[in-house]
């Protein structure tokens, strides 16, 4: 009889990609809040009020905040929780700021969030009260020993280095806080020699080329037969020279695994190589620890990666606590310490960032940005700070400051030499105002505004030599339609068209204007008068100023004065006034103080 054979052959299909994991969770706004001042079953809380948000991740995706969780289809609530464990009744939350309870009897705030009828997640916000104070307890006593000084070196030569030739240990005992020399215990000398074996004597102290031929030296103070506090001596040996190592590799990174394009050669560091590669990818850091070549499908977490063990994660820990740190390198996106110290080899402080100062005694900084400095030594360019202001010490040098906008053509400078070299000319200030956009409508351009005020003769510019080389003064034209006009302390070459009759008043003269000058020139064909105008002088005591009519000394001894005026009889005809802020002429029984007096300019006919 024949045997029938039935096989069973299964196709296995690979499924279709799958999609995202979704994860939601609550973070609340602290972990716990302080109740302070617990009196009578009531305290104050700190913070006193609080809140929860809700957080969303989409597979590797970065997290982001749900504000509204109806959105998503999610229930958030809270509830108080008593110190029997006991819930208040369970409260929707729709974000924004909840009240603390300052009833002690509270232990926790609780907050849930459901999908329908499910848990998803919980978070509690625990309240912890202040304890009773505890009985004061006994001193604390603690032992220490100081060596003086505290270590030796010893050069390839075999010489001894120390700061003194006998190394002292003395203990100190520490009670309370207060600190006195030990006199309870014995100190012991233990010293390890070349064979290993180590002994110890009674001993305060060791010399220090004793101490140089041991590979081990170190003091313990005993009391009651136990050592309650030791300190070795630091031994340094110069070895010898050793040759010259290979190079290392250089950390490369971190960099975002997207910058890096297909075919980038990622490097472990391995012999010969001259980079050790990280790269940020999914918000975590990978180190290479296999050399590779860069491909679409070999992602850090990827099954190439997997399978040829390219990258290894790096650590993540939430907490570190320790109260030494050895790194050889470190990258730290919000670092907070207390103290930073940086060293030279010499064990200088060369920076430190302490109590809330920053000290820094070298270094090169560029693309710094620098507010409330205050400079009170050093060099800028050129220039040296001395005391309260700069120099070119140790003037040798032709050291310049300058300000200048070439979109306006303004250019001020003052130094050694502000002139170009192509110029081969020398000058220690140039100022220059070309603007011809008339930004601020006014139509002038000033150069500079020198002034000099305040005492009874002020003098604006000094010349002790040279000459005056370009100079103009300015002109004031009267129009021909005028037939008045007053004068103003900026007025100097006047010259006049009028057509028709024109009474000009000489202008106010300052305390500070002794010696102001005004040349007037008669071109037009009407009639040109002058009147006086009110000036300010000193009284008698040299300090205070009065404000009265002076007087116009000219022609032959002639004084013009009150509400009087002097003609320019005809055209072209000239003078030139100065004005005398201190003399003083009496005309019949009226005293006139200060005086305009006529230079008269001569004319050919």
């Amino acid at each position: 009889m024949g045997v029938n054979v039935t096989r069973v052959v299964k196709f296995i299909r690979k499924g279709d990609k799958g999609s995202d994991a979704v994860r939601y969770w609550l973070i609340p706004s602290v972990s716990s809040v302080s109740m302070a001042d617990v009196e009578g079953g009531d305290g104050k809380p700190t913070p006193s009020s609080v809140s929860c948000r809700l957080v969303k991740q989409v597979g590797d995706d970065t997290p982001t905040t749900i504000t509204n969780a109806a959105s998503a289809g999610l229930t958030m609530s809270y509830a108080f929780k008593r110190n029997d464990n006991i819930l208040t009744q369970i409260t929707t939350y729709s974000g924004g700021l909840i009240t603390v309870p300052t009833n002690t009897a509270y232990r926790a705030i609780d907050f849930y969030l459901y999908r329908g009828a499910q848990l998803i997640d919980t978070a509690t916000i625990a309240i912890v009260c202040d304890g009773e104070p505890g009985e004061p307890g006994k001193d604390g006593v603690s032992y220490a020993v100081i060596l003086s000084p505290n270590s030796i070196a010893v050069t390839a030569a075999g010489l001894v280095v120390c700061e003194s030739d006998d190394i002292t240990a003395t203990a100190y005992k520490n009670v309370g806080g207060v600190t006195s020399e030990a006199k309870d215990g014995t100190m012991r000398l233990f010293y390890t020699k070349a064979d290993g074996t180590t002994s110890n004597v009674a001993a305060t102290g060791v010399k220090a080329n004793a101490a140089a031929i041991y590979t081990a030296v170190w003091f313990e103070y005993i009391v009651n037969s136990k050592t309650v506090a030791s300190a070795a001596l630091v031994i340094n040996r110069e070895g010898q020279t050793g040759a010259q190592g290979d190079r290392g590799p250089v950390l490369r990174g971190p960099q975002a695994w997207s910058d890096c394009a297909t075919g980038y050669n990622f490097q472990c560091g391995a012999k010969g190589e001259a980079y050790k590669d990280v790269v940020l990818y999914g918000n975590n850091y990978y180190s290479c620890v296999k050399s590779h070549t860069k491909t679409t499908g070999n992602y850090p977490g990827s099954t190439a990666d997997k399978l040829n063990s390219y990258w290894q994660l790096g650590d993540k820990i939430e907490l570190v606590a320790t109260k030494i740190l050895l790194a050889s390198y470190a990258l730290v996106k919000n670092l907070g310490v207390e103290c930073i110290d940086m060293r030279d080899a010499a064990g200088n402080i060369l920076f430190q960032a302490k109590d809330g100062n920053v000290t820094c005694k070298t270094g090169v900084f560029d693309g710094i940005t620098v507010r409330n400095a205050e400079i009170e030594s050093g060099r800028i360019a050129g220039f040296k700070v001395s005391g309260t202001g700069l120099t070119n010490d140790p003037f040798t040098n032709d050291a310049y400051i300058v300000f200048r906008n070439d979109e306006r053509k303004a250019f001020a400078g003052i130094g050694g030499n502000v002139l170009p070299a192509s110029s081969g000319a020398r000058a220690v200030a140039r100022f220059e105002n070309h603007d011809p956009g008339d930004f601020f409508g006014l139509g002038t351009n000033y150069g500079a505004l020198i002034s000099a005020r305040g005492l009874r003769d002020n003098i604006a510019i000094q010349m002790d030599g040279g000459t005056i080389s370009g100079m103009a003064l300015r002109n004031t034209i009267i129009g021909t339609a005028i037939t008045a006009k007053t004068l103003t302390r900026y007025d100097y070459n006047v010259i006049t068209i009028n057509t028709d009759a024109c009474v000009l008043t000489l202008p106010t003269m300052q305390l500070y204007d002794d010696g102001h000058v005004i040349r007037i020139k008669r071109l037009g064909s009407g009639a040109l008068k002058l009147q006086l105008g009110y000036c300010y002088t000193y009284n008698s005591d040299g300090t205070t100023g009065r404000y009265s009519k002076p007087c116009l000394i000219y022609d032959q001894n002639n004084t013009l004065t009150g509400t009087n005026t002097l003609e320019f009889i005809s055209v072209c005809d000239a003078m030139e006034l100065v004005w005398c802020r201190d003399i003083i002429r009496t005309i019949g029984n009226t005293t006139y103080y200060g005086a305009w007096v006529q230079y008269k300019l001569p004319r050919d006919w």
